[in-house]
């Protein structure tokens, strides 16, 4: 069978060449093993030799990393947005999903990117609100998770989650409001929310 077509030459005499095992790293998921396709060029275009090629995954993960480009991102923006250190976004990452960065990998990220993020002081009240809303993406249904401050009227963050359940909810308020005030959350009438609230030691 003939399939894609060779990078060194733009051949379309290609077949396959059997499958390689990738692994990859995600902030929602962890660790997952992949198959990736592998190729053989037919037409000896490596200098008379055959050339070798897999399945391009370039928009996804980088050549020789594990962490796919979404991992990296959301560790960067946390270590930018919620006024940590590298080695605090290295743990809060890993504690998410058994999975384990090293805080100097995420500060070579930080390095490889082109104007470097730089934690912005941001100082927030202490009182919250937190709301949850039905959201339709792509035809499916999921949850939008949101923080604001009450007396700023600052939005502080959103993100949308498949499902809303405790581990959700306390992994997003933690999140959001590490290494700041801590002294309420106002809810809507959901009885769900109040324990979990008070657990995270805030007022509700």
């Amino acid at each position: 069978m003939r399939y894609k077509c060779c990078p060194n030459c733009g051949s379309r005499d290609v077949s396959l060449y059997g499958t390689k095992n990738r692994e990859l790293i995600f902030s929602d998921r962890g660790k997952e093993t992949f198959k990736i396709q592998k190729y053989i060029c037919n037409k000896k275009c490596n200098g008379g030799k055959s050339f070798y090629f897999s399945t391009n995954i370039d928009d996804i993960v980088e050549p020789n990393s594990n962490y796919v480009k979404k991992f990296k991102k959301e560790a960067v923006e946390l270590y930018a947005e919620a006024l940590v250190s590298t080695r605090s976004s290295a743990n809060i990452m890993n504690s998410e999903n058994n999975i384990h960065v090293s805080h100097q990998s995420i500060q070579n990220w930080i390095l490889e990117m082109p104007e470097h993020p730089k934690a912005e002081p941001m100082t927030l009240s202490g009182y919250y609100a937190f709301d949850a809303q039905w959201v339709k993406t792509n035809g499916k249904w999921s949850f939008r998770l949101l923080l604001a401050d009450i007396k700023t009227e600052l939005i502080i963050r959103s993100k949308t989650y498949t499902e809303e359940n405790e581990k959700n909810i306390n992994k997003f308020i933690s999140k959001t409001l590490i290494n700041q005030k801590k002294i309420a959350i106002t809810t809507d009438l959901k009885t769900e929310y109040k324990p979990i609230v008070e657990k995270l030691g805030f007022k509700h």
